[in-house]
């Protein structure tokens, strides 16, 4: 686990990462991601400013422990996943070269008979970075949702789409005291003030299981917190 600890994630990702301790008491871990191993083989072999860009990749097992199967049976918590890692001088090198990634990637569905297949923005998770895409194959009985743009090419996962608020008009009033008995959302009590639900506002409370900590949000009633 010392390349872990090295870059902090040993500490910092969750409980997704299957730790164990072996007979000595040494810290040990099961492989979810190998960045840390493939930064360890590159500075070790590539020293000289000759060698870059290169990429390596591997096709290898990875252990999640996954609170729950994703995908079917595809994402469990043993998962046989091709994972690859390129070395750059700059970062606009770098730029050019993930969308070669992302080219080839389509050219392999297209190749596969897999020609519903789309990309699009999504969360970098533990994995950090500037920017994610995944792949998604469209499909009635698929399990998660997108957002997409019809005028342009925006392509989303609903956890890091981004929205336009469209502003409401209203006019300031008079702070009154309403009875609401029996009212549990935001949606009964537009209902129940003849109003819209954009003209109401709600706190969501969740708890941060990193620091054990409360956190409210104020936001407009017609709105939804994205937990990310």
């Amino acid at each position: 686990a010392e390349l872990w600890q090295e870059s902090g994630r040993f500490e910092s990702v969750g409980s997704e990462l299957l730790r164990f301790k072996d007979r000595g008491g040494r810290d040990m871990l099961l492989g979810m991601t190998h960045e840390e191993a493939a930064v360890h083989l590159a500075r070790g072999e590539a020293k000289s400013y000759l060698k870059y860009p290169f990429m390596i990749y591997q096709i290898q097992t990875k252990f999640r422990d996954e609170p729950r199967s994703r995908a079917g049976l595809i994402r469990v918590r043993e998962f046989t996943m091709k994972d690859a890692y390129s070395f750059h001088t700059s970062q606009e090198d770098l730029e050019l070269y993930y969308q070669r990634c992302l080219d080839a990637y389509f050219r392999i569905f297209y190749r596969s008979g897999l020609k519903n297949v789309i990309s699009i923005l999504s969360d970098t998770g533990m994995m950090g970075g500037q920017k994610a895409h995944e792949f998604m194959y469209l499909s009635d009985d698929g399990e998660d949702s997108i957002v997409y743009c019809e005028n342009c090419d925006y392509k989303s996962n609903m956890d890091v789409a981004v929205s336009h608020i469209h502003k409401e008009e209203s006019q300031e009033q008079e702070i009154l005291e309403v009875h609401t008995p029996g009212i549990k959302d935001i949606a009964e009590l537009a209902k129940f003030l003849n109003i819209k639900e954009a003209q109401t506002m709600k706190a969501t409370v969740f708890f941060r299981k990193d620091n054990e900590k409360t956190v409210i949000a104020f936001i407009r009633g017609d709105l939804q917190v994205n937990e990310l």
